[in-house]
């Protein structure tokens, strides 16, 4: 199959083994669309290495350090199912997202336990769909997980999105509105239209005004929400509100990717253990602060076929262009993020009995 990975090279489109289910509880999708994140870029640089090379000890479906299949996020179609699987027969149209410590989907085909998909939204195209998965559930987590503000108690609450056009923004700004928010946003000249499209209250531009003197004349906001990195925190904390939270969806920098053998040998003994203790007690798999999980893409869904919630897509690549998606997101001024279809790859030739 065709897959995005990182190696030796930054990002390449090259052939790899496609994936078998291996538990009878896991799902094979072949992926229509996915898209290329910021975390992606990360990665393709060593963020997350040493994480990765200790929980892929456990995964059966990965025998080597490299490559790594890049992509967060995805819409596909169900292949094949596990003997248990209940909740999916082949041909479902489903979606999903995964962390950025496990393989990713930037693939033709990928496998998920069925636990883990959401069926994809009516309302929209493969392509659009694959926007949303990861970017509204570290949108959603932010928001009603870490900042308390959710469909019940977003009334009238001053957030301030910061950078409102990355992938995460554009979903925080349309919950936000969805549940009754008042929204300042920050986006440069050119996107002022999209931000109001998509309800924003108040929009500062960040390119040609100035942005402390601006958030000055403002009052303080119950939540600040930093999508465009730590720069920007001691600005944050200026403009939240005494009681209010300020919350980073930019991944932190991990120690782990620097330790040397000792540190390394007990982060492989604590990775072991907590997984231990996981199993023991039956809770899910998660090396961060985000979980990722069906029923927050069902509530994502439930809003997307009900028109408050949109994916915005500037850009979609082919598969053989994945190259010029990275590039395009790694110019820095990417509207949300850029898609890459799978659609145009032929389904496989049934094998002959002479094996032909």
């Amino acid at each position: 199959m065709r897959a995005v990975i990182c190696g030796t090279a930054f990002w390449t489109v090259e052939d790899q083994p496609r994936p078998e289910l291996v538990s009878p509880t896991e799902v094979l999708v072949r992926v229509k669309a996915a898209t290329v994140d910021r975390v992606d870029l990360r990665i393709a640089s060593g963020y997350g290495c040493a994480l990765r090379r200790q929980v892929n000890r456990y995964n059966p479906h990965v025998d080597s350090e490299l490559p790594v299949v890049l992509g967060r996020d995805m819409a596909g179609v169900v292949d094949q199912v596990g003997s248990e699987v209940t909740q999916w027969q082949v041909g479902d149209p489903v979606w999903a997202a995964v962390p950025f410590w496990r393989p990713g989907t930037l693939a033709e085909f990928v496998v998920l336990e069925e636990k883990e998909l959401c069926r994809k939204p009516d309302a929209v195209t493969f392509e659009r769909a694959a926007a949303l998965p990861y970017s509204g559930t570290v949108a959603w987590n932010a928001l009603v997980t870490q900042g308390g503000i959710g469909p019940d108690t977003a009334q009238d609450k001053r957030v301030l999105v910061h950078a409102a056009a990355s992938g995460v923004g554009l979903v925080a700004t349309q919950l936000l509105k969805a549940w009754g928010g008042h929204v300042t946003t920050t986006v440069s000249a050119r996107l002022v239209p999209l931000a109001r499209m998509l309800g924003a209250d108040d929009v500062i531009e960040y390119d040609t005004a100035d942005l402390e003197k601006e958030l000055s004349l403002r009052d303080k906001f119950d939540l600040v929400l930093n999508t465009a990195g730590p720069s920007l925190h001691a600005s944050c904390l200026r403009h939240c509100a005494e009681t209010g939270l300020v919350v980073s969806t930019v991944e932190a920098a991990m120690p782990s990717d620097r330790f040397g053998f000792v540190l390394g040998t007990l982060y492989a003994l604590w990775i072991r253990l907590t997984r231990l203790a996981g199993q023991v007690l039956f809770l899910p798999e998660s090396w961060g602060t985000v979980t990722f999980s069906a029923d927050t893409l069902a509530q994502l869904a439930a809003l997307v076929d009900a028109r408050e919630l949109q994916a915005v897509v500037e850009h979609t690549f082919d598969w053989q262009d994945a190259d010029a998606a990275f590039h395009y997101l790694a110019r820095g001024d990417a509207v949300g993020k850029p898609v890459v279809s799978f659609r145009h790859l032929a389904p496989p030739q049934p094998v002959t009995e002479d094996g032909s």
